[in-house]
């Protein structure tokens, strides 16, 4: 298939990652039927050399196609295209068609983009033994106390829980509530009028863009990092320039060489998505001087640093904030469960008004009742007390899987990220590629990831996220026993 070359369209000085491009053509050429059912797609070898991008890029994309279902293989068995299902009539000949041209002058710029971009799939098959990230100890969680205290507020006589709220911030004593606790456990100072409650990290996100961004606006993110949060930036049609990761954290010198200067700069400061990082003393100071003299605004990503191992928990960017540079995001996903559908921002002084002002006019506010029940637990010391409990159960996971990784792993691996938050990355030495080494750990009842979904351009190899919340100690032994033998 030498001539499907000549049908895809690669832009490499376009922002959008080449695996994205490479995913978002071969997905229009197969709706399309223009690589027929039962085509086999050139081996990566091959196809890295058509389009002149990297053997491992292609291997992505492939391995992404087939988690979506739209080839099936691997290995020396080739890659072929699935027969469609659900969208088989879409391109039907026989029906009519409306020019591209003509729907896209009908939708926003930002629908648009969504539609140029790859959907990124979360959804992970289930597996005896899975070692996600995501997945938390839901046998743990104190339902029951929960479930007192929320009936407790259903049969009270307050009808404000019940009626529309005329606070677009949240709950007066949520805010104040979320106010001591991270001046507790973060060392951050923030008024209650700077609380805002959302429903969760991406509405958080969400109106950071409608307040910050315009087309063509520059935002600096971590890289690697989380897929939904740079696809929300590219969605309004910003311009997004990747920053490399090391054991220090986001690299602040090649930041500051960015001309013009980012609008906005994304990061995890205390735990680094996927490495574990943290951003050192010297690049905070670093970080916070440069965004005071750009007048650029840093999005501090405060995601699961409830979770820290050692005795002095590193404080929050926000501490050391100044002049108003900082919005810090935080969630309950992990310390409560994600389906809570609740979170916080810390905003400056000088942007209260107008969140104030966004959040009003784009969502209706998280549920009363359930703000309340928040609300109390933390004034109570009920969710300090299930944070201590649930640090504890998480620790001795944590050193259950550093166990089993020396024992049976030893000097091939190297682990990254092991004192916070309740996922490792690790590096491997193997012969096989990551897409191999996750394919047999399939096989064998392990579930796992590796990062290649979280790099912009050449993913590394033999890298993984191991998540270790969900499985006891002797669960967590017997996933890295079998894994250890496939590698």
């Amino acid at each position: 298939m030498d001539n499907l070359a000549s049908k895809i369209s690669i832009d490499h000085r376009c922002s959008i990652p080449l695996g994205q491009q490479l995913y978002n053509e071969l997905y229009r050429l197969i709706l399309s039927k223009q690589i027929p059912a039962g085509t086999a797609l050139p081996a990566s070898r091959h196809m890295a050399q058509l389009i002149k991008i990297s053997r491992s890029t292609v291997v992505s994309t492939y391995e992404q196609l087939r988690l979506d279902g739209y080839v099936c293989g691997e290995g020396r068995n080739g890659t072929r295209v699935l027969p469609l299902k659900g969208e088989k009539d879409q391109f039907d000949s026989s029906q009519p068609k409306k020019s591209p041209s003509y729907a896209a002058d009908k939708l926003s710029i930002f629908a648009q983009s969504l539609l140029s971009q790859v959907v990124f799939n979360a959804a992970r098959p289930n597996h005896e033994f899975d070692l996600y990230p995501w997945d938390l100890a839901w046998e743990e969680l104190p339902r029951r106390l929960w479930g007192r205290e929320l009936e407790k507020l259903l049969q009270a006589d307050n009808s404000c829980l019940f009626e529309y709220s005329a606070e677009p911030r949240g709950l007066p004593a949520l805010r104040a509530a979320i106010a001591n606790h991270v001046k507790r456990s973060k060392g951050i100072a923030a008024s209650v009028d700077q609380v805002l409650i959302v429903s969760g990290w991406q509405q958080a996100l969400d109106l950071i863009v409608r307040i910050h961004l315009n087309e063509g606006d520059i935002v600096a993110v971590e890289n690697p990092s989380y897929p939904i949060a740079r696809r929300a930036f590219w969605a309004c049609g910003a311009q997004i320039c990747p920053i490399d990761v090391d054991e220090d954290g986001m690299n602040i010198d090649q930041l500051m060489k960015i001309r013009p200067a980012p609008k906005l700069v994304q990061i995890c400061v205390s735990h680094q998505f996927p490495t574990g990082a943290i951003l050192s003393a010297s690049r905070r100071l670093q970080l916070l001087k440069w965004a005071a003299e750009c007048d650029s605004i840093i999005i501090e990503d405060e995601h699961d640093s409830d979770f820290r191992y050692t005795d002095h928990p590193v404080p929050a960017l926000k501490t050391l904030d100044r002049l108003g540079s900082v919005i810090t995001q935080g969630t309950f996903a992990k310390s409560f469960f994600p389906a809570l559908g609740l979170g916080f921002m810390i905003v400056p002084d000088r942007f209260i008004d107008v969140y104030s002002r966004a959040k009003a006019v784009t969502s209706e506010p998280v549920a009363a009742v359930i703000q309340q029940l928040v609300a109390n637990l933390i004034d109570s010391g009920d969710f300090e007390r299930h944070l201590k409990r649930m640090r504890g159960i998480y620790d001795e996971r944590r050193r259950a899987l550093l166990a089993a990784l020396e024992k049976h792993l030893g000097k091939r691996v190297e682990v990254f990220g092991e004192t916070v938050g309740v996922h490792i990355m690790i590096r491997l030495e193997s012969r096989l590629t990551s897409h191999e080494i996750v394919s047999a750990a399939s096989k064998a009842g392990v579930g796992l990831i590796d990062t290649s979904a979280y790099y912009f351009d050449e993913p590394r190899q033999r890298e993984f996220v191991l998540g270790y919340s969900k499985l006891s100690a002797l669960q967590i032994e017997e996933a890295i026993r079998r894994f250890s033998r496939l590698i």
